[in-house]
């Protein structure tokens, strides 16, 4: 695809810097199950700042799992897989 860059990043974002990144068009989000909401409350607005306006994040957490609605984000969907849930956020102004 003309004008498609993919970068990977293998590390934990909570020592990424708040301007590590800028208008990432999808961000995924795959924290260890155990930290997920601790980890999503600390990081939403840090994500906040990676993200275009169009952008979308997926965040993965296990099928029992809910994340709360922080600021700044929409709940695009939910969906499950198994044992995974993917909670689909948007960023709002």
């Amino acid at each position: 695809m003309k004008g498609t860059e993919i970068q990977t990043l293998r590390s934990d974002a909570l020592t990424l810097s708040p301007g590590a990144f800028k208008l990432q068009s999808v961000i995924f989000a795959d924290p260890p199950y155990s930290q997920s909401l601790q980890a999503w409350e600390t990081l939403a607005s840090r994500l906040r700042q990676w993200i275009s306006p169009d952008g979308l994040l997926a965040w993965e957490t296990e099928s029992r799992s809910d994340l709360p609605l922080l600021e700044g984000w929409s709940l695009d969907s939910v969906r499950d897989y198994g044992r995974v849930r993917f909670h689909l956020l948007r960023p709002r102004e």
